[in-house]
């Protein structure tokens, strides 16, 4: 009913901040005004000017209150429009002996002061949008086109150039730009914009900005509100607010655990349209220094906003002066005017679990909620909740694969629904270690496994095609171990998993072998436990439960040769250093890339002394591909000498053949040969000499292969 509307004259439209223009256009007017006058830069009053139909009161058209002052000419510097409006009394705004309504003394002129630089390109930031947009709108007060090219924007003031910006901005034209290289926060933030020598030009700081609202410079004097997004039209509205009265404390956890890092405090506005939080505070004490919320600081319709209890309030606008205490707490919320809005009192809390109002943005009783739910109801009204449950007691990861043979392509993490019910994984995030979150639609069905890779083209060349792989990670995992932290998609942003792997454990660092989780059923506060791993049992791990070929070897030495990621050139190479160069891995099927038992040292053929006679054993695998036993495509000779000089064959066994040759034409030197079986499923060879050995006769026996690919 005009409660807000100024008692005497008022100045609209013109300029304000510095412009290029030399020339000025105002609209004056005021309730029960008929004149009014004016002066410039403390110049002399002009004549009383008429405003609209002055005293006449017209009774078939609105009475006009209105008038329009126009000025030009006007030289650079700074200058100060003064006005002094008349009511039908003949009374002057400054002259009228009687009080104003409030009982406040007399008014003073009306002021309207600006800068007039004709020089200067004048660029403004004159709106901001964030999520979902994450748009700027510019717009040129210059005389003349701007040429942007080397300007920029960013959302650092010590780092300039984070966007650059190109082309030109004619005189009263606005630019849109889409942001690409950073991101406005819209728990908080600033945006900063320079010119071509890097010197900052304008900028905007803000505080929580509801989703799907920006902030932009209203009417005149132009003036930063909250509006709905209008990026590229002129008219900037400002947004249909609430009453602040209305925000209360509805929800926060003193305790996070693995599940939360940091201790927070929720804020809801249970009215339909947005607040402003701006000079309200938000405090644990009820003496002391209070930290208000920053200018242009909002809350949304039905909406929440959490403030992370730190103590930290220069961290940004979404920290708090203060931390919490999980013991015994009162959290006090003031409005901006300093009176006591709402308070509650915190008593002990429970690890990862969170307490608030019984009834969202109520004042009744409170409870506790193993889901912790910033940023959304309470309790279980929203329909993901449950699913967000059951991801939280689910879903683990399984498998890791760090350094892997063959390169970083060749990584990949294994993630499990250990549950009874499908999951919904759509937005879940890796935010450390890796770089991806699910896309919308992704689910996982019980008991099943999901693989995410860091090169799909590299992994499939491995491990085939028929695995169930969610996508591609950006970054790669650290070599020297790291953190991986697993979170749940917004609202609901409790950890699922984070944790710590080391490289140190189970000799997993470029071993080929991957760490894997012993049990489905291990605390989350144990996976960053030794204990809680292992080293897989088959080289590259069992991604989603994947089985190696049964027989490398079955298409002779260059499948084999890929499958353990060698080449020819590694053929006279010990990988493992296990004594075993690789020539003689693939003769005897043991593993390039394991020292251990039975893929090391254990292998190599030992001697023996039967009846005066040397012997040689050795284990070869038992493979129909080779007649009966060995490898495709080798041939094992066992030769003898006398002074490790000369060696004459005494037995000799072919590719694809079952018998060994002793005696072929006179060309061996007779040797018996026993084939028997050998541990682990092997075939064991033993060659006996056919020379006795004595005091003054030694001989030596050795096993010589050769591999034909």
């Amino acid at each position: 009913y005009g409660a807000g509307i100024p008692e005497w004259s008022y100045v609209l439209g013109g300029p304000s901040g510095t412009v290029a223009q030399t020339a000025a256009s105002f609209t004056i007017g005021g309730p029960g005004l008929v004149a009014y006058k004016w002066r410039l830069d403390g110049g002399a009053w002009s004549a009383s000017i008429q405003i609209g139909d002055g005293g006449v009161l017209p009774r078939a058209t609105p009475t006009i209150r209105q008038s329009t002052l126009a000025l030009s000419s006007l030289t650079a510097g700074t200058h100060t429009l003064e006005v002094l409006g008349q009511d039908m009394a003949g009374n002057w705004q400054d002259a009228d002996p009687a009080r104003l309504y409030d009982g406040a003394p007399q008014s003073t002129p009306t002021l309207r002061t600006w800068t007039v630089n004709t020089t200067l390109p004048l660029i403004a930031i004159n709106e901001v949008c964030g999520d979902p947009g994450q748009q700027v709108e510019l717009v040129s007060h210059s005389a003349t086109t701007v040429d942007m090219n080397g300007w920029s924007l960013s959302d650092d003031v010590l780092t300039p150039g984070e966007q650059a910006l190109t082309g030109n901005l004619a005189s009263g034209a606005s630019l849109a730009i889409t942001l690409t290289n950073f991101h406005l926060a819209n728990d908080g933030g600033a945006l900063f914009l320079f010119d071509a020598a890097n010197t900052l030009r304008d900028s905007i700081t803000f505080g929580p900005l509801p989703a799907g609202y920006s902030l932009a410079r209203i009417g005149t004097p132009a003036v930063w509100g909250l509006t709905l997004p209008s990026i590229g039209n002129a008219t900037k509205t400002a947004a249909r607010m609430s009453d602040s009265s209305q925000i209360v404390i509805n929800e926060w956890l003193a305790a996070g655990g693995i599940r939360y890092k940091q201790d927070w405090v929720e804020l809801a506005n249970p009215a339909a349209f947005p607040a402003s939080l701006t000079g309200m505070v938000l405090t644990d004490s009820r003496f002391g220094t209070l930290v208000p919320f920053p200018p242009l600081s909002f809350i949304g319709g039905n909406g929440y906003v959490k403030f992370i209890a730190d103590g930290n309030a220069l961290a940004g606008a979404n920290h708090t002066a203060f931390k919490m205490d999980s013991l015994t707490e009162e959290l006090l919320l003031f409005a901006a005017t300093g009176a006591a809005q709402d308070n509650v009192r915190v008593f002990p809390q429970v690890q990862g679990v969170s307490q608030g109002r019984v009834t969202t943005g109520g004042l009744g009783g409170t409870a506790f909620f193993t889901l912790a739910t910033g940023g959304a109801a309470n309790g279980t009204s929203d329909p993901g909740y449950l699913n967000a449950v059951n991801i939280l007691n689910s879903l683990r990861i399984t498998e890791i694969m760090y350094n892997p043979v063959g390169g970083n392509n060749f990584e990949f993490v294994e993630l499990t629904n250990t549950g009874g019910v499908t999951l919904d994984l759509s937005g879940i995030i890796f935010y450390d270690g890796l770089d991806f979150t699910f896309p919308p639609g992704s689910t996982l069905t019980a008991g099943s496994e999901v693989l995410l890779v860091k090169n799909l083209a590299s992994f499939q060349s491995r491990y085939g095609t028929g695995l169930n792989v969610a996508g591609q990670y950006l970054g790669s995992l650290d070599n020297n171990g790291e953190q991986l932290a697993l979170r749940l998609p917004k609202p609901w942003d409790a950890n699922v998993l984070c944790f710590r792997y080391e490289s140190t454990w189970h000799n997993t660092n470029a071993s080929g072998y991957s760490l894997q989780l012993l049990s489905n059923v291990t605390s989350i506060e144990d996976f960053d436990e030794r204990a809680s791993w292992s080293a897989s049992t088959q080289l590259y791990g069992s991604p989603d439960s994947w089985i190696p070929p049964a027989d490398p070897h079955g298409s002779g030495l260059n499948t084999w040769l890929t499958a353990h990621a060698l080449t020819n050139a590694d053929l006279l190479l010990d990988t493992d250093l296990d004594g075993l160069n690789n020539t003689l891995e693939f003769a005897l099927n043991s593993d390039p890339r394991s020292a251990a038992v039975p893929n090391g040292a254990d292998r190599l053929p030992f001697g023996g002394f039967s009846g005066g006679f040397t012997t040689i054993t050795f284990d070869l695998p038992t493979s129909a591909l080779a007649g009966s036993h060995g490898c495709p495509g080798t041939t094992y000779t066992v030769e003898a000498s006398a002074n490790l000089t000369g060696w004459t064959t005494l037995a000799k066994k072919s590719p694809a053949t079952a018998a060994w040759t002793t005696a072929a034409g006179g060309a061996l030197a007779p040797g018996t040969v026993t084939i028997g079986p050998g541990p682990n499923g092997l075939t064991r060879i033993t060659v006996k000499d056919s020379a006795l050995v004595s005091a003054t006769a030694r001989h030596y026996l050795r096993l010589s292969v050769s591999v034909i690919p």
